[in-house]
């Protein structure tokens, strides 16, 4: 089996730097600076273009493109290809990592099912005739939980503190498995593996309200976590000065051609580093394509655990794209001052500094179509960006729902259905071709684009103590439309 890859693409065209002295380098490069008519330039029939192919690649290999199949190395093939193509340069670097690539859970309580699903780095479990106990507070502390927890299916709250910890006092207290209860959107992962976690799943409260309706007493006829590991290879390259990142997963979930979830992403960017390549740019605009994100958004987190400071400090920004195309969807961008606690990565009471001002800048992507409010998504940690966030590395980024439910005001704004799931088939075999809205797509990616080209003018309105992070001389030579992967 080919190896999974991490496609990093730099367009480096027309870099120009000040060293602290205030000395600059010529730029030799030619053509026309990058502008406003860059969103202009967008094509709905090249975004179409590309779902097509990756919708053909999935059902080549099983209906998946999930990490270290046949399909999501085709996936990698295609991206390449397509960079290529337009005249970018790509190498590979190969890693090696396990992860968690699938998962399923099943719930059954007093006869009646009930939808859950398991959380990332999960032990797996099979158990029956169990109580479900409440967990009093967040369940962060071993005090939180009642006598009667051991042997049980503890029911805990998601705010507080991490997954992970709430598994590990779990466990300490003797707990059989956990249901944590939430309504954030995306799939929860513990991070990482060990051996103190007990068997968790999550539970939304629609679920809860439902399970708990006319009963004192709770038992668990069935319940099933089921979990496994992989080894896979991955790639990814980095080292540019005075850079914009934007990126999106390769991924697809275990049981789904992966769509909406995220061929949108991956097409979005294909088309914005396609038109980006007939204009010249002062600063460096790089995109990355992630893998196993789905699992535990690997890709991104070797990059930043592995990237030389240097380099890291070289990043003014990054820009994340993450399912764009909902069918019930709404225009979304993540609201850096709406931070969730008790989630896994990081957590402060402030977003890195310029985090705020790019969201802006992504806001008046959509202004100039003629949008007049946007909607702000809460930080949950649940998509690439939280890598960056961790490395207090300025980010935003762009998002159409997943299994949140659209509020009525969303649906007044943008169409759909108030009450239903931004993307019903989420994870789902029937995550197709027929589950994207172009028209958010296409709005998503000019308003990506909008972004591209302010920041790929310079970064001179840029907050400074977001980009002044040293005191070291920073210089380059102008390449255009240069992409680089390094290979192990």
């Amino acid at each position: 089996m080919e190896p999974a890859a991490i496609l990093w693409v730099f367009i480096a065209a027309a870099l120009l730097e000040f060293s602290r002295l205030g000395w600059a380098l010529e730029d030799n490069c030619t053509g026309t600076l990058v502008s406003d008519t860059l969103p202009v330039l967008v094509e709905q029939d090249n975004i179409h273009r590309h779902l097509q192919r990756l919708h053909g690649i999935a059902h080549a290999s099983d209906g998946s493109r999930m990490v270290s199949s046949a399909g999501h190395n085709q996936t990698i093939e295609y991206i390449k290809n397509e960079l290529s193509n337009s005249g970018y340069y790509v190498e590979v670097q190969k890693v090696d990592e396990i992860v968690p690539v699938t998962g399923n859970a099943t719930l059954i309580v007093d006869s009646h099912p009930f939808q859950i699903e398991p959380i990332g780095w999960s032990p797996s479990a099979n158990l029956s005739n169990l109580p479900i106990v409440a967990v009093k507070e967040y369940g962060c502390h071993e005090y939180d939980y009642p006598e009667d927890s051991k042997g049980a299916v503890v029911l805990v709250n998601g705010r507080g503190c991490p997954f992970s910890h709430k598994s590990v006092t779990a466990n300490r207290n003797g707990a059989a498995a956990m249901l944590i209860y939430e309504d954030e959107e995306l799939t929860s992962s513990f991070g990482g593996p060990s051996s103190s976690y007990v068997p968790s799943a999550t539970i939304s409260t629609k679920e809860i309200d439902a399970m708990t309706e006319d009963r004192r007493t709770l038992q668990i006829d069935h319940l099933m976590i089921s979990a496994k590991l992989q080894r896979i290879h991955r790639s990814e390259c980095g080292n540019d000065e005075n850079t914009l990142m934007v990126g999106t997963h390769t991924d697809s979930a275990s049981a789904t051609v992966g769509i909406n979830d995220n061929a949108s992403g991956i097409a979005s960017l294909l088309e914005v580093a396609t038109q980006l390549t007939k204009f010249r740019t002062k600063s460096r605009v790089k995109f990355a394509f992630w893998t196993a994100a789905e699992p535990s958004l690997a890709g991104s987190k070797h990059y930043i655990r592995s990237a030389d400071p240097e380099e890291l400090r070289k990043l003014r920004l990054y820009l994340d794209v993450n399912m764009v195309g909902s069918p019930n969807g709404a225009l979304k961008v993540y609201d850096a001052l709406k931070l969730y606690h008790g989630y896994e990565g990081r957590r402060r009471d402030i977003a890195p500094p310029g985090s705020v001002e790019a969201q802006d800048i992504l806001k008046n992507g959509f202004h100039v179509q003629g949008v007049d409010s946007i909607m702000g998504t809460g930080i949950s940690n649940r998509s690439d960006y939280a890598s960056f966030y961790t490395a207090n590395i300025p980010f935003a980024g762009i998002f159409s729902g997943a299994n949140g439910i659209k509020t009525t005001e969303e649906a007044t704004q943008f169409g759909g259905t108030a009450g239903e799931p931004y993307d019903p088939n989420y994870h789902q075999p029937q995550d197709d071709l027929s589950n994207i809205n172009m028209t958010t797509l296409v709005m998503n990616t000019k308003a990506l684009a909008h972004a591209v080209s302010t920041y790929g003018k310079g970064f001179d309105e840029f907050r400074p103590n977001a980009i002044i992070t040293g005191g070291a001389w920073r210089y380059t030579t102008a390449v255009k439309h240069s992409t680089l992967i390094m290979k192990a």
